[in-house]
């Protein structure tokens, strides 16, 4: 919020977008709430074609989440995220 660096947003999107597919649900839904986090901070000096690029890319990964059955790698305490189970997710 601070700095300003619109890089930070870009380098995020770009590996979103190249990384993120196969991950699990958990993993995707931080990654878009984080991204939508950065282009709040960073709407002013964000050019508008990486404004355009960062919420479609953030689009696409809650539009996954949504369409495809959750998956959730076993590793992940749902407790932090305050949820009890899978169906909390839903």
């Amino acid at each position: 919020r601070e700095r300003k660096d619109a890089r930070v947003l870009e380098r995020t999107v770009k590996f979103a977008a190249r990384h993120l597919m196969s991950a699990d649900s958990i993993v995707k839904l931080m990654y878009a709430e984080k991204m939508v986090g950065m282009l709040n901070a960073l709407r002013d000096v964000l050019p508008e074609a990486a404004l355009h690029e960062s919420v479609r890319t953030a689009k696409i990964l809650l539009d996954d989440i949504v369409e495809k059955p959750l998956i959730l790698d076993a590793g992940h305490d749902l407790a932090t995220h305050g949820l009890k189970d899978k169906r909390a997710l839903n």
